[in-house]
């Protein structure tokens, strides 16, 4: 899936779907957006999208509702409650001073925040 990811912590993904048998080319691509926004030292707004191309018609507006309404109960009920856990735990520790536990899904965002310490890295060293 191609994505693209802008430092510090803007990332768009590039999802699709073809129907089984059809090329490729006549798949339909999906958007979805990741944007985080600090706000104070120890917090962070996030806003998340996926966007549906208008020449799928309403029936795919109907989707992007039931898409809203199935993704926000785990974030609440879950997601969130771990992250503010986590950065209860952290506090105002430097972050990498700390030995992580990654998971496999955790792939891309262990290597954007390699990335992002390395442009720190090299903007302090400027």
């Amino acid at each position: 899936m191609p994505w693209r990811w802008s430092a510090p912590a803007n990332m768009a993904l590039f999802a699709g779907f073809v129907p089984t048998g059809l090329a490729h080319a006549k798949g339909k691509e999906l958007k979805l957006g990741h944007f985080f926004t600090p706000e104070t030292s120890t917090s962070t707004h996030y806003w998340y999208t996926v966007c549906f191309p208008k020449v799928l018609g309403p029936q795919f507006e109907a989707i992007a509702e039931e898409q809203a309404d199935f993704h926000l109960p785990p974030f609440q009920e879950e997601d969130l409650p771990m992250l503010e856990g986590q950065q209860a735990n952290i506090g105002d520790i430097d972050l990498q001073s700390l030995k992580w536990a990654w998971l496999p899904g955790d792939a891309a965002g262990a290597r954007a925040r390699q990335n992002l310490r390395k442009l720190i890295d090299k903007e302090q060293a400027t």
